[in-house]
C-alpha cells in the first residue's frame, strides 16, 4: 500500500555488472514520509520461461502504470537508441527477494527522431479510459477497442515543453502539462519547471508555459508527475541531478494554481550520486583536518561537499557551488571559445594546490576545452574565497579571442581529424584531459603535466620566476618511460582516444613524484588505471613502463567515461588508496591492501565450539 521509487540508473551508476537498468526503492515508512529502502534492480523475462535479466542499454526511459486493467502495476521502456516501446506486464508473482515478475507482453515502433526521446509516458492523456504512450513529445495514443492489447494510433506531435509529463494542475477534468523550459540563458542543462495548461482538442493543444507557485527548485533536470494521497503532485530532479524533491497540489481553481513542498526522497543506504562525471579530489577545503570532496562536473559546474563527520567516518553534505566574485563558477565549452558547438560541455578536472606559492590553495579547472584556468584563493585556509578566472599562459603560446575562435572552429567541422578534439600547434595544452601538479623539477614551484595540445603526448610544463619575480610557465620537454617511450595511451594499448587524466601522487613512499594515469574507454579486461612510477630523480622524472591496477589482482575496468581516480590516503593509514569515479558519479573506494594484494583473502571458518565461562 506504500507508493515505491521507480525509474532508471543510466550509463552508468557503478563499476561491473549491471551497471544500468530498471530500479526500485521500495517505500519503507508508511508515515507518510519519504523514506525508501535499498536499491533493487527491476527484472524482465522476453518469455514466461525465459530466465529473468536487467534490461541494459545507454539513456533508458520507463514508466509505471497498470496497462491492462487487472489491477497491477506494469512498465513500459523505451532506450534512445531505439525507436522500439516495450511493455512489461506483471505476472501477479514475485521473485525470491519480492520484486514481481514482469514478462514482455508487446513492442511497437514509436518515431525515430530525436523528439521521441529523452521521456516516457503512460498516461490517459485524451480522457477515454485507455493508457496512452508520451514518446518525448510524442503522443502516441491508444486506439485499441478495449484498451488492451495497446494498439498504436497515428503518433501526434505536442507542443507541451520538453520531457512533458501530464497531471491536472488547475483543477478542471483536462491533464495538463508539466515540463521543463530552458531558463534563459543558453547553456546546457538550464531548465526550470513550468506547466502549460490544456487547451483541448485532439490531440490536445497547450498553452504558453507558466510559473507554478510553490515549486521552489530552480534549475531543474527531470520531473515525474504523480498521485499522491490522492491529489496531483510531482517529483523533481534537481540541484544537478542529486536532489528529488516531491510537491503536492494544494486546493486548485483556474484563478489559483499552488503547489506545497512535501519532502525529500531519502534512502539511508543509498550511494553517493553527484550527477554526471562529477571527477573527485579530495582535500581539506575548509582546514578542519579532515578530507572534504571537491568535484568537477560534465554540465560545468565544480562544487565541493564538505565533510561533516571525520577522517575515519566521512559524511558528507549536499554539494554546493563555488563562488568566484559573488558568481557561481561554471566552465562550459562555448562560453570559453565562442561559438555554439554540439558538445557545449564542461567535463572539468578539479584539484586544489597552490599554484601562486602564497600558502594558500588554489582552484585549478582543467575542463572540455584546450586551455586551462584557475581561481586564486584570496580568502583565507579556512574559508577559502576566489577571485577572478584566471587562464594559464604558456611562454610562446598567447591567447586571444580569434585563436579560441580557431579553436572553435576546429572543433566544429567534423571532417578535421579527431574532431572535437582536434590538434592544434599553435596550443599548449590538449583537450578534455585532466592534469597533473607537483614539482616536477625540485626549484619548490608548483608545475602541471599534461597532453601536449599539438601531440596528445604527456607533457611537462614548469613555473618560473621572470627577472622581475613574477612566475611565469614554459614547457620544458615531453615525458617519457624509461625506454624512452612517449607517454600516450598506445604504452597501455588503448583503442579509444579520447579523455585521459594524471595524477600525482608518491606511490612508494620513496620522495619522487609518481604518476596515477586514467583512461576513459578502457577495452574489456584491461585496467582503466594505470601506475607510473617515477624511477628518474627528483629534478629529473623519467617513468617506469605502465602497471595496471587491479582489486585484489583484478584489473580495474570502470565504464565508458571514467575513472579519473583522486588518489591519496584516503583511509587514514598512510599508504595510497584510489577514490574513482562512474559517469553518474558513483564513488567505488580502493584500498591500498586491495590494491596490491594478488587475491581476496582466504577464510576457513572451523568447528563451532562451545566457550566455558
Amino acid at each position: 500500500g506504500l507508493s515505491d521509487l521507480v525509474g532508471c540508473w543510466n550509463y552508468a551508476y557503478r563499476p561491473g555488472e549491471p551497471w544500468d537498468g530498471p530500479v526500485c526503492y521500495p517505500r519503507v515508512d508508511s508515515n507518510k514520509s519519504l523514506l525508501f529502502g535499498d536499491l533493487i534492480h527491476v527484472r524482465s523475462k522476453e518469455s514466461a520461461d525465459s530466465p529473468a535479466e536487467v534490461i541494459s542499454t545507454r539513456y533508458m526511459f520507463a514508466d509505471f502504470e497498470d496497462v491492462n486493467g487487472d489491477g497491477l502495476v506494469d512498465f513500459a521502456l523505451r532506450a534512445n537508441a531505439s525507436n522500439t516501446v516495450s511493455f512489461y506486464l506483471n505476472a501477479g508473482t514475485r521473485e525470491p527477494g519480492g520484486m514481481p515478475d514482469f514478462v514482455l507482453g508487446l513492442r511497437f515502433d514509436s518515431p525515430p527522431d530525436e523528439k521521441a526521446q529523452n521521456s516516457l509516458r503512460l498516461t490517459d492523456l485524451n480522457g477515454d479510459g485507455k493508457i496512452d504512450v508520451i514518446a518525448g513529445s510524442y503522443l502516441i495514443p491508444n486506439a485499441s477497442e478495449t484498451g488492451w492489447p495497446f494498439v498504436a494510433g497515428e503518433a501526434q506531435l505536442l507542443e507541451a515543453g520538453s520531457v512533458p509529463d501530464f497531471c491536472r494542475v488547475d483543477g478542471d477534468d483536462l491533464k495538463d502539462a508539466v515540463c521543463l523550459e530552458p531558463d534563459g540563458s543558453g547553456n546546457v542543462q538550464s531548465y526550470v519547471v513550468r506547466w502549460r495548461k490544456n487547451l483541448g482538442g485532439i490531440p490536445p493543444r497547450f498553452g504558453a508555459p507558466q510559473l507554478i507557485p510553490g515549486i521552489t527548485t530552480g534549475r531543474s533536470d527531470f520531473l515525474s508527475a504523480t498521485d499522491i494521497d490522492g491529489q496531483p503532485g510531482l517529483v523533481v530532479f534537481h540541484n544537478v541531478y542529486t536532489r528529488l524533491s516531491v510537491f503536492v497540489r494544494t486546493e486548485s481553481d483556474e484563478e489559483n494554481v499552488e503547489f506545497r513542498y512535501s519532502g525529500d526522497a531519502l534512502s539511508d543506504s543509498a550511494v553517493m550520486s553527484l550527477s554526471d562525471q562529477a571527477w573527485p579530489y579530495l582535500c581539506d577545503w575548509d582546514g578542519d583536518n579532515d578530507l572534504d570532496l571537491l568535484i568537477g562536473s560534465g554540465y560545468g559546474w565544480p562544487r565541493v561537499a564538505i565533510n561533516e563527520g571525520t577522517c575515519a567516518r566521512p559524511r558528507y553534505a549536499e554539494p554546493v557551488a563555488i563562488v568566484s566574485e559573488g558568481r557561481t563558477i561554471r566552465v562550459l565549452r562555448d562560453e570559453i571559445l565562442g561559438g555554439s558547438n554540439w558538445h557545449n560541455m564542461g567535463y572539468s578536472y578539479p584539484v586544489l594546490v597552490d599554484w601562486d606559492g602564497d600558502g594558500l590553495s588554489d582552484l585549478m579547472l582543467p575542463n572540455e576545452t584546450n586551455r586551462i584556468f584557475w581561481y586564486r584563493n584570496e580568502g583565507a585556509r579556512t574559508s577559502p574565497q576566489f577571485g577572478r578566472q584566471l587562464q594559464i599562459i604558456c611562454d610562446g603560446y598567447p591567447d586571444s579571442a580569434e585563436l579560441r575562435a580557431e579553436s572553435a572552429r576546429l572543433a566544429g567541422d567534423k571532417n578535421v581529424p579527431n574532431s572535437p578534439y582536434p590538434y592544434q600547434d599553435n596550443q599548449p595544452f590538449f583537450w578534455r584531459t585532466g592534469a597533473a601538479f607537483a614539482d616536477f623539477n625540485g626549484d619548490g614551484l608548483m608545475d602541471l603535466a599534461t597532453h601536449d595540445g599539438a601531440t596528445r603526448k604527456l607533457t611537462l610544463f614548469v613555473q618560473y620566476r621572470d627577472e622581475s619575480g613574477a612566475l611565469r610557465l614554459r614547457k620544458d620537454r615531453p615525458l617519457a618511460l624509461a625506454d624512452g617511450r612517449p607517454i600516450d595511451d598506445a604504452i597501455v594499448g588503448r583503442s579509444a582516444h579520447w579523455t585521459e587524466s594524471f595524477k600525482s601522487v608518491d606511490w612508494d613512499k620513496d620522495g619522487l613524484v609518481d604518476l596515477m594515469y586514467s583512461l576513459s574507454g578502457m577495452d574489456g579486461g584491461k585496467s582503466s588505471i594505470h601506475l607510473l612510477r617515477n624511477c628518474g630523480t627528483k629534478t629529473d622524472p623519467v617513468f617506469a613502463d605502465p602497471k595496471p591496477m587491479c582489486c585484489f589482482g583484478e584489473p580495474i575496468n570502470i565504464t565508458a567515461h571514467g575513472p579519473h581516480p583522486y588518489v591519496g590516503d584516503v583511509n587514514g593509514d598512510g599508504l595510497p588508496d584510489i577514490l574513482a569515479c562512474v559517469e553518474w558519479s558513483v564513488y567505488p573506494f580502493y584500498s591500498y591492501a586491495a590494491l596490491t594484494m594478488p587475491e581476496r583473502p582466504q577464510l576457513t571458518i572451523g568447528p563451532a565450539r562451545a566457550l566455558e565461562r
